[in-house]
């Protein structure tokens, strides 16, 4: 009786099958389109089902390099001029690249912990311009994709790091932004349901660069790290995202020139002044050199390291102590509360009301001045941050 039941079930399921390949059968004349990777109308022709597409004069767009046309918007299936027939209405893409120079980071050994070391290396790659589904584990893009506008980008849907999104990126806490993880952790299965089409990679998560591309190796993977943040480093990235997005590429020049403009304009300010550069971490002081990730006081804002022997070994800076800094005895201090941008409540009042850092040159004059914690230390590289960082540093000229 079983095996009856089966045999019908198998028998109706086959006739169910057999009609819906009837009504989607396609015959007659089918409306072929070309359109460019902004989704704008390059061609279109009528072809009747069965036949052959006949390929059109190559497109040029921008100063891209056309590498063919695509049955979808992710460049996955290649359309095929001399064997794929016409079977319906057809959509083909074209897919342009550009290269972009970036550093990334590779392994090249390990340690005497057996912990994995790193070498940074310069790579030209080739990348898809105006990708659709994009993942960010860099804030500092994130940010500028909703300052400039993320409908600009065409981006069709766009994942990052959830986890404490500091006030300037909130936005994208809404639940059409899908949350990869965290800016050291990926959720590989979230990235594995959206397939993105490029992925972004910071200083927090540059370490991820070769798990990524095995992972993914139809993804391109950019690294836009600029951990010992200048504005050198974030011209090459603005200029890199102008190239992927062509639409936010004057929008992006135009604040490379306003930063520089402001950084010239604070550097001239600056000179024959020195300062001392200290992060607080809940009650402990740490101090960063020139040539540390807050090296950017020093070696383009201008400033004279207060203690020009200071050498910093660690990421979040050397910890010194109250006397230390009233050694140094500083003309500037600038205060940066880790703490807070980690949304906890940090110890800004005690450093500031610390009798010797009080008895400084700087606590004398009231020289001492407080960093937006979110903008130097969450999402250095972004626009409004930048503006943030820059309007910091003017407070010590106002």
């Amino acid at each position: 009786m079983k095996k009856i039941y089966l045999a019908l079930c198998i028998i109706i399921l086959g006739m169910t099958l057999g009609a819906c390949m009837e009504q989607n059968t396609f015959s007659g004349t089918a409306t072929i389109e070309f359109r460019l990777s902004n989704s704008s109308l390059y061609h279109s022709e009528q072809v009747e089902s069965g036949n052959l597409i006949q390929e059109p004069e190559l497109p040029s767009y921008q100063d891209y390099t056309f590498k063919g046309w695509y049955k979808d918007q992710m460049f996955r299936h290649l359309w095929n001029f001399e064997t794929d027939l016409v079977s319906n209405h057809t959509t083909l893409y074209a897919k342009f690249v550009t290269e972009i120079t970036h550093t990334v980071s590779k392994q090249n050994g390990v340690n005497n912990l057996n912990e994995p070391t790193y070498q940074s290396v310069v790579e030209t790659i080739e990348v898809c311009v105006e990708p659709k589904v994009v993942v960010s584990f860099a804030l500092e893009v994130a940010e500028i994709f909703n300052t400039l506008g993320l409908s600009k980008t065409g981006i069709t849907h766009f994942g990052l790091p959830k986890s404490n999104l500091p006030e300037m990126v909130s936005v994208y806490n809404e639940s059409k932004y899908t949350n990869v993880g965290t800016l050291f952790v990926p959720n590989y299965d979230a990235l594995d349901l959206m397939m993105p089409d490029m992925i972004f990679i910071g200083g927090r998560s540059s370490n991820l660069y070769e798990t990524l591309k095995q992972r993914y190796p139809n993804t391109d993977i950019v690294d836009v790290s600029n951990s010992n943040f200048s504005f050198d480093k974030q011209t090459k990235v603005f200029e890199n995202l102008g190239k992927i997005f062509y639409s936010l590429k004057s929008e992006l020049n135009t604040y490379i020139d306003e930063f520089n403009f402001s950084v010239t304009a604070i550097k001239q300010k600056s000179t024959g002044k020195d300062a001392l550069f200290l992060l607080v971490n809940d009650d402990n002081l740490s101090v960063f050199g020139s040539g540390s990730r807050y090296g950017v006081i020093y070696n383009e804002f201008g400033f004279n390291p207060s203690d020009p022997g200071a050498q910093t070994l660690e990421s979040h800076g050397n910890i010194v102590s109250f006397e230390y800094v009233s050694a140094v005895n500083p003309s500037i201090i600038f205060l940066l509360d880790r703490s807070q941008a980690l949304g906890s409540s940090g110890a800004i009042d005690l450093i500031m009301n610390n009798q010797l850092i009080k008895n400084t040159k700087a606590g004398q004059v009231n020289a001492i001045y407080i960093l937006n914690a979110d903008s130097w230390y969450i999402l250095p590289g972004g626009i409004e941050s930048t503006l943030q960082m820059i309007e910091d540093i003017e407070q010590v000229f106002s």
